[in-house]
């Protein structure tokens, strides 16, 4: 995708990228509310929501699912908001 994941320092995804990315795509009005979003990120925000394959020893078809954890939510919904 061209993009680090974000909260992933060692591989370029660091709060001050995301602020380079996320801040002209938003009003600067949230400008502070971003900042002060991504000053609590603790870890990198990766999560599956769904994932799926074909079992290599049965064939069958094989689908887990699981909501973000609260704060993936969170930053999810807040970004949203942000436009």
């Amino acid at each position: 995708m061209g993009i680090p994941l974000l909260g992933d320092d060692i591989y370029g995804g660091t709060k001050s990228m995301a602020l380079s990315l996320l801040q002209p795509r938003i009003l600067q009005s949230y400008h502070s509310q971003l900042s002060l979003l991504l000053s609590g990120l603790e870890r990198p925000c990766l999560h599956a929501v769904a994932l799926g394959f074909t079992h290599p020893h049965t064939a069958e078809k094989m689908h887990f699912t699981c909501s973000p954890p609260p704060d993936f939510a969170n930053i999810l919904s807040e970004l949203r908001e942000m436009g």
